[in-house]
């Protein structure tokens, strides 16, 4: 398995956990680049949102910032490419 595979199945781990403890998480929609980072599909899960426009951007801007911490703290170094 890959450094960036380990590195996807961290973040799928990690959503369940939360999910587990009472996070409202909805579908998420993302990918790793070839950094690996991980990045959302928010066409996709805008589509999903549209229902609820007011609370869409409040979303938005909470899961950003989650993305951005996992990434911080689940940096891949060259090492592991």
């Amino acid at each position: 398995m890959t450094s960036i595979e380990k590195k996807k199945q961290m973040f799928e781990m990690y959503i369940d956990d939360l999910r587990y403890l009472g996070a409202e998480i909805p579908m998420l929609y993302w990918n790793v680049d070839a950094d690996g980072d991980i990045y959302l599909l928010w066409g996709k899960i805008s589509g999903e949102l549209n229902k609820h426009l007011d609370y869409s951007q409040m979303y938005r801007d909470k899961v950003d910032e989650f993305v951005d911490y996992f990434n911080l703290t689940h940096q891949i170094t060259d090492e592991d490419l």
